[in-house]
Parts: structure tokens; sequence; C-alpha cells
């Protein structure tokens, strides 16, 4: 039962990921780009690699934008 679960979660991180790629090329608001970051954070993805990944996808503007808004993100306490 753990695989399924392990499966899933890996796939909706997928997901998210193209989700955050995509508002990141439609140039869609910071606060939307923040939500998705701060649900990959939850799930144990570094904001370092979340840039990593994105500059791959979305080339060095979009992985530069990604920086600046993860910067905004307020910290957990």
């Amino acid at each position: 039962m753990a695989g399924v679960y392990t499966n899933t979660k890996t796939l909706w991180s997928e997901t998210q990921f193209e989700i955050l790629y995509l508002s990141l090329k439609k140039n869609r608001p910071e606060e939307e780009i923040a939500l998705i970051v701060q649900d990959l954070n939850r799930r144990g993805h570094k904001p370092h690699r979340l840039v990593a990944k994105a500059r791959n996808k979305v080339g060095m503007a979009g992985a530069g934008r990604l920086a600046a808004i993860i910067k905004r993100i307020p910290k957990r306490a």
C-alpha cells in the first residue's frame, strides 16, 4: 500500500511542477506561483531545486522570476 501512496504523491508533485512551468511561461500572477511553490515546499521540494528545475524548463528569465518570488514568500516559524 505504501508504494501506491508514494507513486500518487510523486505524480501529484510532477503535475504541480508542470503547472509551475506553465504559470511561469504564461506570466501568471505572482500569488498563483507562490501558492504552487508553497505546496511543493510542503511536499519536501527545496526552493533551490525548484529554481534549478525551472531553469531547465523555462530558461534563465523564468527561473530568475521564480527565485524573486520565492524570496518574497514569508518563512514558516
